[in-house]
């Protein structure tokens, strides 16, 4: 997962990271908003930010109410020794997930984001930023928004996905979906209509003699 932390206690903060790190994510760090902000639209999308409400040039949860589609789009997870009803109300009125109170145990903090993703990660793959398939419902999703797909295009697309970044024969795709062999232009008409759902003809890249991918 890609994760921000957004805290102006350096030791705090990067013994945060080094733990995330520990366990496979990746993680960015900023001790200011105006670090955070500046960066924020080459880093995205953004699956957890873990913020301290103060920071030395402003409130955090005030700051995150000017970019919606942040909050809409990433889970919150709020670390704070601010631990007024008031600055609690807020965080959850803006829609962090959990409030853990400072100081706390590395181990607890750990607990809380998986419990807030639930094991999400294994089921749910995310790709071309704003794309979800969830693998036990077969649903796919733009954003929030479920896109409805044919048998055979769940097929395509789940065969892309176990492979992406990998080219795909139009015969490997037909023995996959048909178990038989049919034409290429019959391949590629499914294709087509894939695309077409996804809205955005360069997911699915193409090429001439060598097959599809999603990169």
């Amino acid at each position: 997962m890609k994760i921000v932390i957004l805290e102006d206690e350096f030791e705090l903060s990067y013994a945060i990271k080094l733990l995330l790190e520990s366990n496979g994510h990746q993680v960015y760090n900023f001790h200011t908003i105006d670090q955070f902000t500046e960066q924020i639209e080459s880093i995205r999308p953004i699956d957890l930010i873990i913020l301290d409400i103060s920071l030395p040039d402003g409130n955090t949860l005030k700051m995150l109410k000017s970019f919606p589609h942040i909050v809409q789009d990433s889970k919150l997870l709020v670390i704070s020794g601010h631990t007024e009803i008031e600055n609690i109300k807020s965080s959850f009125e803006l829609g962090a997930e959990d409030f853990i109170k400072k100081p706390f145990n590395p181990e607890e903090l750990l607990l809380r984001i998986n419990r807030i993703f639930n094991l999400l990660q294994k089921n749910i793959q995310r790709f071309a930023d704003i794309f979800y398939y969830d693998w036990n419902a077969k649903m796919l999703y733009n954003s929030h928004t479920p896109i409805v797909l044919s048998r055979t295009e769940v097929e395509l697309l789940e065969l892309l996905l176990r492979n992406k970044g990998r080219f795909l024969s139009p015969e490997t795709i037909a023995e996959y979906i048909w178990k038989e062999s049919v034409s290429k232009n019959t391949v590629a008409a499914l294709v087509n209509r894939l695309r077409k759902k996804l809205k955005k003809s360069n997911i699915i890249v193409s090429k001439r003699e060598i097959g599809y991918a999603i990169l």
